[in-house]
């Protein structure tokens, strides 16, 4: 990159629940990167872990770190706008999961990236699996009624085990030929941090997935182009920080609230069927499977608490 004087600063914010231990690890993956350490702050947002955070933080040199303690767990949006305040109006802001795993050049090559593209505003790296490959979650389309009927209809597995995209998801083909996207995923977040601040940050409605869907939908709105940085690669674990069947609920939960605010209510209705289908064959599937002992009724019982919801969401029973 250009000289120190020119490198931008960069607030990187973390949501702590529990991780303490693997939000250390990341931030001396970030230490020993490429980017200049005196042009990296860190925030903490904690919502309010039992684990010692206080502990690794103090283990953390060479960094300016700020703590943000809440009362009560208020969900990954709210979290990371307790850090708005405390953001400059010019320069960026990464939001980061605790489950990544950064090279040497993931936040060097996105800076770079990011300034020779200005006008996309929100910029995200390749996610890779263990093997280096591409795996497809770096960012995803506008959600649509065919990426939830896909879904409903068990076309995810298929697609998946044919190694081809989902509907709602991007190839690295497509990435390669035209690098703008629609949502650029949550867990390697970058953004300008005046048009975070001019979109007043997420919305609060969203506890936990479907924040950065919002984010970006609404960015584009006025202007953004969110685009992806192919050299900046990472590993995505996925979320360590809840137990799955809670991940199923908080996900589409989210992802109701957002197709109800976005869509007119004939396709919403139809996006709640799509959920309701596949959370009812999926529970009906795994309950067989666990009779004869290939797997537990409690993963059965999620599905089925999921499908009971979008009854209830949708006033089929009280």
């Amino acid at each position: 990159m250009s000289s120190n004087s020119r490198i931008p600063e960069i607030h990187v914010v973390f949501v702590s629940y529990n991780c303490a231990e693997a939000i250390y690890k990341v931030i001396t993956q970030i230490k020993n990167s490429s980017y200049p350490n005196n042009k990296i702050k860190i925030i903490v947002v904690d919502n309010n872990s039992v684990d010692d955070l206080g502990f690794y933080i103090s283990k953390v040199e060479d960094f300016e770190i700020k703590v943000i303690r809440n009362k009560w767990n208020i969900g990954f949006g709210s979290a990371c706008n307790k850090a708005l305040p405390h953001l400059p109006e010019d320069g960026y802001v990464l939001f980061l999961n605790p489950d990544i795993t950064l090279n040497r050049n993931s936040i060097g090559n996105l800076v770079e990236y990011a300034l020779s593209h200005p006008f996309a505003e929100i910029w995200g790296g390749k996610t890779i699996d263990n093997n280096g490959c591409y795996d497809g979650q770096s960012a995803w389309r506008e959600p649509s009624l065919a990426g939830l009927w896909c879904w409903g209809l068990l076309g995810d597995i298929l697609l998946k085990r044919l190694k081809l995209s989902l509907p709602d998801a991007y190839s690295e083909k497509e990435l390669k030929t035209n690098s703008r996207v629609d949502v650029v995923s949550g867990c390697f977040f970058m953004i300008r941090a005046a048009l975070f601040k001019e979109l007043g940050g997420f919305d609060e409605r969203y506890f936990m997935y479907s924040e950065e869907v919002d984010l970006c939908r609404r960015a584009r709105k006025i202007g953004a182009k969110p685009r992806i940085a192919l050299k900046a690669t990472l590993r995505h674990e996925g979320s360590m920080t809840i137990e799955s069947t809670k991940k199923i609920e908080f996900y589409f939960d989210s992802k109701m609230k957002y197709i109800k605010q976005y869509w007119p209510k004939y396709k919403y209705y139809c996006g709640a069927a799509a959920i309701l289908t596949g959370a009812s064959i999926r529970f009906m599937a795994l309950y067989m499977a666990s009779v004869v002992g290939l797997a537990k009724k409690r993963a059965a019982y999620g599905w089925f608490r999921l499908a009971r919801q979008q009854m209830q969401t949708v006033g089929m029973v009280k």
